[in-house]
């Protein structure tokens, strides 16, 4: 039996707290986390750069962390 740690419950609240994003970062969070994209591949299909896809996915995990620390 594997045991339940804090960071396990930090990561069952990401999924949660996904909607508090805007629907563009939320996009590039989950091409990234989910799918697997790297920034260039999710450039594309966002059609940004990927220093443009860079920044917005910074901008998204610093939320995710500021919520995550808040509570």
């Amino acid at each position: 039996m594997v045991a339940f740690t804090a960071h396990d419950g930090l990561r069952a609240r990401i999924p949660r707290l996904l909607p508090t994003l805007p629907r563009l970062q939320r996009r590039i969070v989950t091409l990234r986390f989910y799918r697997n994209l790297t920034p260039a591949q999710i450039a594309v299909d966002v059609g940004l750069s990927h220093l443009q896809v860079a920044r917005l996915l910074r901008s998204a995990l610093r939320q995710l962390q500021t919520a995550l620390l808040a509570g």
